[in-house]
């Protein structure tokens, strides 16, 4: 009999129901399909290091779906609230005819785990297609194969799913049965809500704070678009100024446009609109609250969702790969180039004594780097046996070495370029540290870079003698380059002076994740005196075939392994001091892994917030159309035509949906417009792709919670104190 009567109940009330299946079936699918990112490895072949990306990324979901768990279980509580507060009177109708309130509470559980039930079964159904949709998506971007026709279903990930909302719906439903324990008949028949009361009533009050809310809104804009994103007191000042500036719009709009409405007599007594205003303005002191909190979830959404994505894309628009391996070394550090210009007697003793270590690396690197006439490739070469590698000539088709020289030993840094061009780096690029005038600029050869592009099958560049050009593959400093090399200014380096060419060239000399080059320049070999020492050396390698990677690979980590074993000194004293090797497709897979990562973190986080927003907001106007029900009758009743009030209706719930989005876009596309920059040091981002498909899914998802709304209002305030419909 109660299982019946349940069933009866879901069945009759399923508009009641849908905002709260819907935020069910959504939650379930995207809590699914997300912790089944771990089991995706043993679907696909993928390298060891694309098992350790996975790996990562299964960790950071599990850590986030605890916050997507504590969301969750905030919508389903406050939806089940709003369910339990729209049968008031049918639980007092029930009491009324003789229910026990034990009988009560057992159709309410049995309510919970039925609606529960179905939506875990479907949410599931779902949650396995969109499994599969990022199985596959994972696949294409680790370039990946999928053994045959792949389907799957994660036990550990149901199971996971199943628990997690189990115990959602257990504390709902006691919640709800600790409600009606307490409740009285009489409190149950006279539950309907009154309106709140206005909380500002002086039109020049509410004007005063609503430009206040404008003046604030966009001083937060103008710290940020002249800031950038730097994390400082200015960050921090204009982030509090949103805020504020967000809570008072809210505050102070439905108030004053209201009143300033009221005045337009055209319009405020044209059909309706009177009773649409004043319905909107009614629940002003619980809605700007709510509105306020929704906007800046809204906003953390579409700038977490657009800015992984925008990471993911800029990363992999990033990798430089023209070599099948560009090998590192360095030959000083920062500790020994910050000490070497110092008077050694102002130095602390723990100052002394990381000078010193410092200064006896760069002297053992250097006699290294001298004993073989500066030739990495023949120090590598000639080791080859030593750690049991094949010979050099199987592994590797074709090299070039890039020396990198470092412009503090003729006291040339930016601070200087800016002198000498005209412009200052910060006003292109703010994101820059404070401190880099005193940075020094990286020089190397032209012949070295020649040689370098030349394996790449790159043209060559030509200089006139007395002439440098600027390489950069930097988003972030590229303008400032391009504008400074217009103006073709002369350096004077070392013993030389330089005219920069008018223009710059982008394509870097080694295979690398991301772009590195702020700004080196690239000058005649003869500019650079002889007696000087590189600061860094690159080796760029072709294999000789694909079976090559694994041995040359094989053969680095394990020379590399050497030189950083300080056990026995003086048995690797002859080892070059190899520091970073970076492979085509190591590159390939810790840029992919990389993007990956970010972009599944933000849209998981993003696509609940956005469905937690919109679930709370669509439950607002249900209650608000319950509570206002009989209003609607009335007007029926004194001749308002049926199409009237809906009208009247679809606006009501628009602009409560409408306003929040309106501002979070604006907040967002501010935010990304200082964002954008940021990550330009990754790579080049599309911000107009990443912001429309950003913004087109968030809308779908949105305007599917609008329409859920609409029509189960609609349906709510059609019908007569009886239950019948108008």
């Amino acid at each position: 009999m109660i299982t019946k009567l349940a069933l009866a109940n879901v069945r009759r009330s399923y508009k009641d129901f849908a905002i709260y299946f819907c935020t069910l079936v959504f939650g379930v699918a995207l809590f699914y399909a997300f912790n089944t990112i771990q089991e995706q490895q043993a679907m696909l072949s993928l390298t060891e290091q694309q098992n350790s990306m996975i790996e990562l990324l299964s960790i950071l979901i599990n850590g986030v779906s605890v916050f997507i768990i504590a969301i969750l279980g905030f919508l389903v509580i406050y939806a089940n609230r709003f369910l339990v507060r729209r049968r008031n009177n049918e639980f007092a109708l029930y009491q009324l005819l003789g229910m026990p309130k034990a009988t009560l509470m057992r159709l309410l559980t049995v309510e919970t785990f039925f609606v529960g039930g179905v939506s875990l079964i479907v949410g599931l159904a779902i949650g396995f297609v969109l499994s599969l949709a990022l199985l596959y998506a994972t696949s294409l971007l680790f370039v990946a194969e999928i053994p045959g026709f792949a389907l799957f279903f994660s036990e550990k990930a149901a199971l996971l799913t199943i628990i997690a909302f189990v115990v959602m719906f257990v504390i709902s439903l006691l919640l709800s049965i600790r409600f009606i324990a307490r409740a009285r008949i009489i409190d149950l028949i006279k539950s309907e809500s009154k309106n709140d009361t206005y909380l500002v009533k002086s039109l020049p009050l509410t004007a005063l704070l609503f430009c206040a809310s404008v003046a604030l809104i966009g001083s937060a804009y103008a710290v940020l678009v002249n800031n950038g994103f730097v994390m400082n007191g200015n960050f921090a000042l204009a982030t509090g100024m949103m805020i504020v500036g967000t809570f008072l719009f809210f505050y102070s709009a439905a108030g004053f446009l209201l009143r300033f409405l009221q005045n337009v007599k055209g319009f405020y007594w044209k059909g309706l609109n009177a009773f649409t205003l004043r319905q909107i303005a009614s629940r002003i002191n619980t809605t700007f609250v709510s509105l306020t909190v929704i906007c800046l979830t809204l906003f953390l959404a579409l700038t977490s969702v657009s800015t992984g994505i925008g990471v993911a894309s800029s990363v992999q628009s990033g990798i430089s790969a023209p070599y099948s391996a560009s090998v590192s070394s360095t030959f000083t550090n920062y500790a020994y180039t910050n000490f070497a210009h110092t008077d050694p007697d102002s130095l602390t003793s723990e100052q002394k004594k990381r000078f010193d270590a410092a200064k006896a690396t760069y002297e053992h690197n250097i006699d290294v780097y001298k004993s073989y006439n500066g030739d990495m490739a023949a120090a590598l070469e000639s080791h080859t046996a030593q750690f049991g590698a094949p010979a050099w000539n199987t592994m590797v088709a074709g090299q070039a070495q890039v020396d990198l020289y470092d412009t503090y030993t003729c006291d040339y840094t930016w601070a200087n370029f800016e002198q000498d061009s005209g412009l200052k780096l910060s006003d292109y690029a703010s994101e820059i540290e404070s401190n880099y005038g005193v940075t020094s600029l990286s020089v190397i050869k032209l012949s070295q870079y020649n040689a370098a592009r030349e394996l790449a099958g790159q043209e060559t560049i030509t200089l006139d003698p007395s002439q440098a050009m600027m390489l950069v593959d930097l988003d972030l400093t590229k303008k400032y380059i391009e504008d400074a090399s217009k103006r073709t200014p002369t350096l004077h380096l070392w013993d030389s002076d330089l005219t920069l060419a008018p223009t710059y060239i982008a394509e870097p000399f080694m295979t690398q994740a991301f772009p590195s080059s702020v700004g080196t320049l690239i000058v005649p070999d003869d500019a650079i005196p002889a007696s000087e020492i590189p600061i860094n050396v690159v080796l760029d390698v072709q294999y000789v075939d694909d079976g090559a990677e694994g041995a040359f690979s094989d053969y680095l980590d394990a020379f590399t392994d050497a030189v950083r074993d300080t056990s026995n000194d003086a048995a690797q004293s002859d080892l070059w001091p190899v520091s970073l090797t970076q492979t085509r497709q190591q590159v390939f897979d810790q840029s992919v892994g990389f993007s990956t990562i970010i972009a599944y973190l933000a849209i998981y986080i993003g696509f609940v917030l956005v469905v937690a927003c919109a679930a709370i907001l669509a439950l607002q106007q249900l209650t608000s159309a319950s509570d206002n029900r009989k209003r609607y009758e009335l007007l029926n009743k004194l001749g308002a035509q049926k199409h009237l009030l809906n009208a009247s209706l679809a606006k009501q719930i628009g602009l409560v949906f409408l306003a929040p989005v309106i501002v979070a876009v604006a907040h967002t596309l501010c935010a990304m417009s200082t964002i954008v920059p940021f990550i330009s040091i990754f790579g080049h981002m599309d911000i107009l792709s990443v912001s429309l498909i950003t913004g087109v899914v968030f809308l779908i998802v949105y305007g599917v919670y609008y329409l859920i709304t609409y029509f189960s209002a609609r349906s709510i305030i059609n019908q007569d104190s009886a239950g019948q419909r108008l």
